[in-house]
C-alpha cells in the first residue's frame, strides 16, 4: 500500500482571510503535499476497476495527449490499468478528469484502507462518503465510517482547509499571521518556466500567452503540458504545500455553496492570470471532469506513533571467519535490521530533534540530489519541519541516504533514548549509545546509556556483525558454515530486474543499465532509488533485504584507521563493489549519495 504524502497543517484558530473571510480553521488536519498523482490513482483503478461500474476510468485519460497518462486494457471485468508514456513518464503529473465523485469514491478508498474488489459499499461507495445510489448531488462526509467504526480518514479538502494550506502564513505581520495573494507565498504574480528554479513559479500561461511547459504562445494538441507535482520544486506555501497555484483546479467542500456545486481555487495549467489569487473562486458542477482537474485529499491528523523497525535474530555463534577476508565471525547472538533505514523514518527523526538542527543531521541535496531525493525541508532555523518529497513517486520506503556516520550514530541514540522530542543534547541525540562528546576518530559503544542507566538498546552494527548477516550460511559445506560471494545467497552476479521472480536481484548496474531505467545512461536528475525490500525473493540466510545494492552500509570497525566501513555496494555499483571482498573506509563526517546504514541490537 502506499498513501499519499501529508503535511501537517496547525496554527488553529487562525484569523481568516480579510479579503475573502476564508481560511479559519480551528483544528489541525493534514492535506495531501501533492495533487493526487496519475501513478496514486493507477494504482486506484486497478484495486477497484476491474469492473468500473462508476466510471472512475474514462477515455481522454488516454486518448487526449494534453494530460494522457492511464491505459486501460483488456475486457469489462478484467481491466488492466497502466501508466502510459506521454513525453515522458506520466506518473508522476496529476490525474485529471477527475470531478468531486471520483474524488469522493478515492477518499472512501483510501479511508478502507486501500481494498481490493469491485465497487461496492465496502470500497468506494461508503467510507468517509455514503454515494449508494446517489450520483446527483454532492453529500456531507461521514461522521462515523460504516466499514471501520472510526472517523473517516481521508476526505475532500473543504474550501477553508484549502485555502489556509494554500495562502496562510502564521509569520506574517509579526507573527499575528496573514495571507499571501498567491500560494507561492507571494503578493507578486508567479513566473511560469521550470527552468527558471526560482521561489515564485507555477505551471500556468503568463500575460504575455506563454503556456508553461512548452513555453510558446500556441496550444499544440500533440504535447503534453502537464508538469510533475512538485516539479516547481522551490516553490510552495508555508506548510510545504506544492503547486497551490497552475497545474489542475481541486474541488474543495464550500459550506455555503448549492448542494451540487464544488468551489475550485488556485488555477490551472490552462489559467491565466486573474485566476491564481485568492480572490478568485470558481464554482463548477460536482459531475463536471476536464483536462485542467484534478484534487488533494485531506486527512484526520493523527498523534505520529513511535517507529517500530523490525530486527531479525543472527545466531550460529562462534562461526568461522571468512576464509577469503578474515570478516564474519561473531562470537554472541544479535539482531539486525530487516531492511536499511528508509526517508520515512529518517523524516520522522528529524521531525523530533532537528527543528534547529545544530549538528547537520539534514543534508540539503537530502532534496535537491533527484538521483537520491527524498526529503524537504521548510521554515526557518528553530522552526524546520521536514517531509516526505515525491521524487518520481512517493520516496517514503525508499533508503535515506546522504548519512555520515555521525548522523547515523545519533539515529541510534535517539533510538535507544526511546525516541524523545527535543533539541539535539546529550538526552536525545548527543548520548545513548554512543557519547559524541568524545571527539576521537573512534567512538566506542557505550556498555551502560547513560540516560536509561541500562544498556543501549540500538547500535550501527559492526563490520563483523553486518558482514555475517549479508554473507554467511551455516548450512554451507555439509553445515560447517561458509560465505558466498554476494549478500543474495549467491556467488554470482545480482541482476537489476525488479519484475523478475529471481533469488538473485540487486539494485545495481547489471549489463552496463542501471535499475531503474535499464538503460546504460545514468539519469542523475531522475530517482535511481528503490523501495526497501522491492527484491522480495532475494534474501540473506537470516532474512535481510537489500546488503547488495541500493545503498552503500555504514558499519564500525574499531581495528581500522578510519571508524567507518562502508559495504554492499549501490545504485551505480557494478560487479565489485557488491562482493564480500570490497569495502570502503570513510572519515566521519562523510556523506554522499550512495551511504545509508541499517541498525544492530544485542
Amino acid at each position: 500500500m502506499s498513501y499519499p504524502i501529508m503535511i501537517n497543517i496547525g496554527n488553529i484558530n487562525n484569523n481568516p482571510d480579510p479579503t475573502t473571510g476564508l481560511g479559519k480553521v480551528s483544528y489541525k488536519y493534514n492535506i495531501s503535499k501533492y495533487h493526487i498523482t496519475i501513478l496514486e490513482y493507477t494504482n486506484f483503478l486497478n484495486a477497484v476497476a476491474k469492473t468500473d461500474l462508476h466510471s472512475l476510468y474514462i477515455e481522454p485519460m488516454t486518448t487526449s495527449l494534453l494530460i494522457a497518462g492511464i491505459l486501460r486494457e483488456g475486457e469489462t471485468g478484467n481491466y488492466v490499468y497502466s501508466v502510459i508514456d506521454n513525453d515522458g513518464y506520466s506518473g508522476n503529473r496529476p490525474i485529471t478528469y477527475v470531478a468531486w465523485f471520483e474524488a469522493a469514491r478515492y477518499c472512501n478508498w483510501l479511508s478502507n484502507g486501500q481494498p481490493i474488489g469491485e465497487q461496492n459499499e465496502k470500497t468506494t461507495e461508503n467510507g468517509a462518503y455514503n454515494l449508494i445510489n446517489n450520483e446527483g448531488s454532492k453529500v456531507k462526509k461521514n461522521i462515523i465510517n460504516p466499514n471501520t467504526g472510526m472517523p473517516p480518514l481521508y476526505y475532500i479538502p473543504t474550501e477553508n482547509e484549502w485555502y489556509k494550506a494554500a495562502y496562510y502564513d502564521k509569520s506574517l505581520n509579526n507573527n499575528k499571521g496573514g495571507y499571501y495573494l498567491y500560494a507561492t507565498k507571494s503578493n507578486e504574480l508567479p513566473g511560469n518556466n521550470i527552468k527558471d528554479n526560482d521561489n515564485n513559479s507555477c505551471n500556468y500561461i503568463t500575460p504575455n500567452g506563454k503556456y508553461g511547459v512548452t513555453q510558446d504562445y500556441i496550444l499544440d494538441t500533440s504535447v503534453n503540458y502537464l508538469s510533475d507535482v512538485g516539479a516547481y520544486h522551490n516553490t510552495k506555501s508555508y506548510y510545504g504545500m506544492f503547486d497551490g497555484n497552475g497545474l489542475v483546479w481541486v474541488p474543495t467542500d464550500a459550506p455555503d455553496d448549492s448542494f451540487n456545486m464544488s468551489s475550485l481555487h488556485g488555477g490551472a495549467w490552462t489559467a491565466v492570470k486573474g485566476y491564481l489569487g485568492s480572490n478568485f473562486k470558481l464554482n463548477m458542477y460536482i459531475y463536471t471532469r476536464n483536462s485542467n482537474g484534478g484534487f488533494r485529499v485531506c486527512k484526520i491528523h493523527t498523534k505520529t506513533p513511535k517507529l517500530s523497525i523490525e530486527l531479525l535474530k543472527v545466531g550460529n555463534i562462534n562461526n568461522i571467519p571468512d576464509p577469503l577476508t578474515g570478516y564474519g565471525k561473531v562470537d554472541y547472538k544479535y539482531k539486525i535490521g530487516k531492511y536499511i533505514i528508509t526517508i520515512a523514518q529518517y523524516t520522522q527523526f528529524l521531525n523530533n530533534v532537528a527543528f534547529e538542527d545544530k549538528y547537520n543531521l539534514y543534508d540539503e541535496q537530502m532534496a535537491t540530489d533527484l538521483a537520491i531525493a527524498g526529503i524537504d525541508r521548510n521554515g526557518i532555523n528553530g522552526r524546520y519541519k521536514y517531509s516526505v518529497i515525491n521524487n518520481m513517486g512517493d520516496s517514503s520506503n525508499r533508503p535515506i541516504l546522504y548519512i555520515s556516520i555521525l548522523n547515523a550514530m545519533r539515529f541510534v541514540n535517539w533510538l535507544s533514548n526511546g525516541q524523545p522530542c527535543g533539541k539535539q543534547t546529550k538526552y536525545t541525540t548527543e548520548n545513548g549509545a554512543y557519547d559524541l562528546k568524545i571527539q576521537n576518530i573512534k567512538i566506542p559503544r557505550n556498555k551502560i546509556n547513560p540516560n536509561t542507566k541500562k544498556p543501549p538498546l540500538y547500535f550501527i552494527p559492526t563490520e563483523n556483525e553486518w558482514y555475517k548477516a549479508a554473507y554467511y550460511d551455516p548450512t554451507l559445506n555439509n553445515n560447517m558454515g561458509g560465505y558466498y560471494l554476494y549478500a543474495s545467497n549467491s556467488n554470482t552476479l545480482p541482476n537489476n530486474y525488479i519484475d523478475g521472480d529471481t533469488k538473485n536481484s540487486a539494485n545495481s548496474v547489471y549489463n552496463t543499465n542501471y535499475c531503474i531505467s535499464q538503460k546504460p545512461i545514468n539519469t542523475y536528475y531522475k530517482n535511481n532509488l528503490t523501495d526497501v525490500g522491492t527484491f522480495t525473493n532475494t534474501i540473506c540466510y537470516y532474512g535481510t533485504y537489500d546488503n547488495g545494492g541500493d545503498s552503500y552500509e555504514i558499519t564500525t570497525n574499531y581495528s581500522n584507521n578510519f571508524m567507518c566501513v562502508a559495504r554492499g555496494g549501490f545504485w551505480a555499483s557494478a560487479d565489485l563493489p557488491l562482493r564480500s571482498t570490497t569495502s570502503q573506509s570513510n572519515t566521519n563526517d562523510y556523506r554522499d549519495n550512495n551511504l545509508g546504514f541499517r541498525i544492530s541490537s544485542l
